[in-house]
């Protein structure tokens, strides 16, 4: 439903993901109202900064966690590249995954 990422490249030789901002920064925002729900110790605020985080999680988390596992992948095997900021609008946060050296890696040696 909600990908805090999208493919902006994708070749043969490699696949582009582009992480957006955004995302985060509703995350920061949502820990904000939690964190003043606390200190003012009022049950409304914290009720509503829960219920946004769950929110969040099932909308946003989740369907991240597949390619997050592709990413681990891909960092085991040296086949990934990391550019820009995940907190930069004007530069995004990408990920380049190598199809071709993920491949020459998970082939089992004779």
């Amino acid at each position: 439903m909600f990908k805090p990422y999208s493919v902006v490249k994708e070749t043969h030789e490699e696949v582009t993901y582009e992480f957006k901002t955004i995302y985060l920064w509703i995350l920061y925002g949502i820990l904000i109202i939690g964190g003043i729900g606390l200190a003012t110790k009022s049950t409304i605020i914290g009720t509503v900064a829960t219920g946004c985080m769950l929110l969040y999680f099932f909308t946003i988390s989740l369907p991240y966690q597949k390619l997050a596992k592709i990413i681990k992948r891909a960092t085991l095997t040296g086949s990934v590249k990391y550019s820009g900021s995940k907190w930069s609008f004007s530069n995004p946060l990408r990920v380049t995954i190598s199809k071709l050296n993920a491949k020459q890696q998970s082939a089992p040696s004779p």
